[in-house]
């Protein structure tokens, strides 16, 4: 059964491949570029001077935080691409009535030290949409 939920990278297209492929790469460079952040920090700390704090936050604004943003519009992209938001949109009473019954989900959420009241609204709430459609 979960075979075929969760299938191999292998089985994705070729260009979704390549999409993740590029993603994974800029991910990688996102870490290297926060390791040069870091050592930019610690050389800020080490010797604090109006030098290497401009430093520090010139290398964060033009370097880090573009990349960041780009890393960001594509996962969404390519979630958006992966997902069938309209599909989901017709299961998901159906996953939530499934849910409510074979889960009791104020006591699962309150174990993980959810506030009670926000746990309650969130019943409410699935309750109404289950029952609004």
């Amino acid at each position: 059964m979960f075979e075929e939920l969760f299938s191999s990278m292998g089985d994705l297209k070729e260009a979704d491949r390549l999409r993740l492929a590029s993603f994974l790469e800029k991910r990688n460079e996102l870490m290297l570029q926060m390791l040069t952040l870091n050592s930019l920090q610690a050389k800020q700390l080490r010797d604090p001077s109006p030098e290497n704090e401009l430093r520090v936050s010139s290398f964060s604004n033009s370097v880090v935080k573009p990349l960041q943003r780009s890393i960001e519009q594509e996962r969404t992209d390519l979630v958006k691409s992966a997902v069938d938001i309209e599909g989901l949109k017709g299961l998901l009473p159906m996953i939530l009535a499934g849910l409510t019954q074979y889960v009791n989900l104020a006591l699962v959420l309150n174990l993980f030290d959810t506030n009670p009241d926000d746990v309650q609204r969130l019943i409410k709430y699935i309750k109404d949409y289950i029952q609004s459609d």
